[in-house]
């Protein structure tokens, strides 16, 4: 969203419309003037805010050239990925969905990192799925990690989190969209979770 500077694409789109609060950060970060970008990115990681400054490091505006060049990088990646995967002979992958619970509203923005657990399946097209296993327990509403902002703002959704729904992501190689779904069918039977009857 900001390779081509400035996020002016997706504010294009907007049609005028007013830009939501949530993205405030994003836009501030795809804004950020290119000499000043090391400078900046280094004080976040002497301040231990290492994975914001690899934000501020890598959401700049990228040339043409740049761009193509990274994108026959992930297609190089991708076929290694498909051949590895038939190697194994793997039918799908069973892997965390997100980092944390699901959050307060207006806590995207601080918490994009949480759903980095699915920023590669999209990225290579594979098919993927999430489904609801369990809830959070009452001792798993803490979060522990590093000590950065990103850290804190997992701690604060995981506050009153308790039985919230977690789940598991399911994901097949490209257009094996059946497979993905037959696959997320067994892990649904095999744990058996129910919704819970709020009422009950």
């Amino acid at each position: 969203m900001s390779a081509e500077g400035g996020l002016q694409g997706f504010i294009d789109s907007l049609e005028g419309e007013e830009l939501n609060p949530i993205y405030l950060f994003l836009y501030k970060t795809a804004n950020i003037p290119t000499f000043l970008r090391p400078f900046l990115a280094k004080i976040m990681d002497f301040t231990g805010q290492n994975r914001i400054g690899g934000l501020v490091r890598e959401a700049r505006p990228r040339s043409t050239y740049d761009y193509w060049s990274q994108n026959a990088t992930m297609k190089l990646q991708k076929k290694a990925l498909i051949k590895k995967w038939e190697e194994l002979k793997l039918d799908a992958v069973v892997c965390p969905p997100g980092g944390v619970p699901a959050m307060p509203h207006g806590m995207s923005s601080k918490l994009a990192q949480a759903s980095s657990y699915t920023f590669l399946w999209n990225i290579v097209h594979f098919p993927a799925g999430v489904v609801p296993t369990t809830l959070v327990r009452a001792d798993e509403e803490k979060y522990e990690g590093r000590k950065d902002s990103i850290t804190a703002a997992a701690k604060i959704a995981g506050v009153d989190s308790r039985n919230m729904p977690m789940g598991v992501q399911v994901v097949t190689l490209p257009w094996k969209d059946e497979l993905c779904l037959r696959a997320m069918k067994i892990v649904e039977d095999v744990v058996k979770w129910k919704i819970p009857n709020p009422l009950a």
